[in-house]
């Protein structure tokens, strides 16, 4: 999965204008943000959903749930979507708010890095691990308004 995500999944979600939007969010909280349709939701095993806003060391970043799409997603994903599926998301993204191609890029190789580490767990231990990492990010994070 990590190949997927790292060599398949970010070449094609910055190959796609609408990527932009990561960096320029106009979502409200709990609405997908990227991508907007279906299909193209399909297509990339996943979608991101828009979680806020916050800072840390004085650099605003969106913060997205990265999230399984509904479907006939990849056949690389459907076992990690079995298991993630009840908790809802696979991992958070952060993307610099206002950023460039560039950021998008960086924040979706930190979040791959972090989904990779869940990689050869079973499910309660994935989980479990996906959870201890939420909680070491809300205590670095500061929401912004």
């Amino acid at each position: 999965m990590q190949r997927y995500l790292s060599k398949v999944l970010i070449k094609k979600i910055l190959r796609l204008p609408a990527s932009m939007r990561l960096v320029n969010n106009t979502a409200q909280w709990g609405q997908v943000a990227f991508p907007k349709d279906e299909n193209s939701q399909v297509k990339l095993g996943f979608h991101f959903d828009f979680a806020g806003k916050v800072m840390k060391d004085g650099i605003i970043y969106n913060k997205y749930k990265m999230q399984f799409s509904d479907g006939d997603i990849p056949p690389v994903l459907k076992s990690w979507r079995t298991v993630f599926k009840k908790h809802g998301y696979l991992v958070n993204v952060y993307i610099k708010d206002g950023g460039t191609a560039v950021d998008i890029e960086q924040g979706l190789r930190t979040a791959v890095e972090t989904a990779s580490t869940f990689q050869n767990l079973n499910g309660a231990e994935a989980l479990e691990a996906q959870k201890r990492a939420a909680e070491e990010e809300a205590r670095t994070r500061t929401v912004v308004e």
